[in-house]
């Protein structure tokens, strides 16, 4: 059993609090869509085909509109059979980008001269504008819980403005 992952959720829904929603709330609201880690459609065979990232939103403020699709460090040719910005990261480079997206996303500088600072700007933004945002990640492809959390606590940040969930 994946134990391990299962319990790196846990630990963050427990210490933290966790917002959280279905797949298939996802796929029919989410107006952005935030894939983070690598092996995500190897973790979740039918992820693609349940979430439906290439087809707009079917309900809310957004329906029939094209999604905004942004991937964290996919696997090579992960995300090459949907129309997402990828932001190419290692594993261990994952939590760094979350903690320079959390705080672009709450309006603070970041030091440093990233190249894929324009695209965690962009994805921001997007975040930020958002009607419904939804994160999808496992712990079983490498996230750590204080990415986790980090990611958590992002989404509790956009709520005070918009909507936003996770799809652990």
């Amino acid at each position: 059993l994946a134990s391990r992952e299962i319990l790196a959720d846990l630990d963050v829904m427990r210490s933290f609090s966790m917002f959280t929603t279905t797949p298939n709330e996802a796929r029919v609201r989410a107006d952005a869509l935030l894939f983070v880690g690598p092996g995500l459609s190897t973790i979740w065979p039918g992820m693609l085909e349940r979430l439906s990232p290439s087809q707009p939103p079917r309900h809310g403020a957004q329906a029939g509109h094209p999604r905004r699709i942004f991937w964290i460090g996919p696997e090579a040719s992960e995300a090459a059979h949907i129309p997402a910005t990828v932001i190419p990261a290692s594993c261990e480079e994952v939590p760094v980008l979350l903690a320079v997206l959390r705080a672009r996303v709450g309006g603070r500088p970041v030091a440093g001269d990233d190249p894929r600072r324009s695209a965690i700007d962009e994805l921001a933004g997007v975040l930020r504008n958002a009607h419904f945002g939804v994160v999808v990640w496992s712990a079983s492809s490498g996230v750590d819980p204080l990415a986790i959390e980090m990611l958590q606590a992002m989404v509790a940040d956009l709520n005070v403005a918009t909507r936003c969930t996770g799809v652990p």
